[in-house]
């Protein structure tokens, strides 16, 4: 499909175009179909913008296209959960955190970059009687209907039906986890200290867990200058160096 944009001098007809732009929305069941009239909408949001047309207008097409990255974000999902060699066919543990990937060069196929994709499927996590309500509701205050806002509420929906199924304690080891993650490197003596204090609050709990535990990693502190085992926790008892794990 092709669009051709219009002068502003023919901005009066842009409302007879949104209406075909709804009726065309309606007819996509394919993901190349979805991507094609989302590109239309594109065209009419600019032609919008040129011709500075009411909020409503631009409000109808902005819901058109929530309403498209709903039902590409569904397709997508479809996608990613078809079987194929080498897949989990079930989740393995907590249905939660079990996240299937689309299967390779999907993206590239259709042209569609990853944060589009994202947000597209976190879209979908919305139920469309939401999504229609939200619109009706940001259209009738005198907002303004973005995908942004719903990629936003489907991710917030998404990190809620995750909690739903962890407890407090493994959500925070969660989040620990992630945290600790970015670390790259010691710098300083209080970095240092603060490491040190969380490899034995691990080692503690190893301990505790007993028998249940699996494979604890034993970490063995090495002196940053000299690299001998230290006789101190913090300093090196034989150049005074400070202690790194290795």
């Amino acid at each position: 499909m092709a669009l051709v944009l219009a002068q502003p001098s023919q901005a009066p007809a842009l409302a007879d175009r949104v209406l075909d732009l709804e009726q065309v929305a309606q007819a996509a069941d394919d993901l190349d179909g979805v991507l094609a009239v989302d590109q239309l909408a594109d065209g009419l949001a600019q032609l919008a913008r040129i011709s500075r047309q009411s909020l409503g207008e631009a409000n109808r097409i902005a819901r058109v296209r929530v309403l498209l990255a709903h039902r590409g974000g569904v397709l997508l999902r479809q996608l990613a959960e078809q079987p194929r060699p080498g897949r989990a066919r079930q989740p393995r543990g907590d249905p939660a955190q079990f996240r299937p990937k689309l299967p390779p060069g999907t993206l590239r196929r259709y042209q569609l970059r990853g944060g589009t994709s994202s947000a597209w499927q976190s879209i979908a996590t919305l139920r469309l009687e939401d999504i229609e309500a939200r619109c009706r509701e940001l259209s009738e205050a005198g907002g303004e209907v973005t995908l942004a806002e719903f990629a936003r509420r489907g991710r917030a929906a998404r990190r809620r039906q995750r909690k739903a199924f962890s407890s407090p304690t493994e959500t925070r080891l969660r989040w620990s986890l992630s945290v600790l993650g970015r670390v790259r490197s010691l710098t300083s003596q209080r970095e240092i200290e603060l490491a040190v204090r969380v490899c034995r609050l691990t080692q503690r709990w190893a301990l505790a867990m007993g028998s249940r535990r699996l494979d604890v990693l034993t970490r063995e502190l090495r002196c940053t200058l000299c690299g001998r085992s230290p006789q101190l926790p913090m300093r090196c008892g034989h150049c005074g160096g400070s202690v790194l794990n290795s």
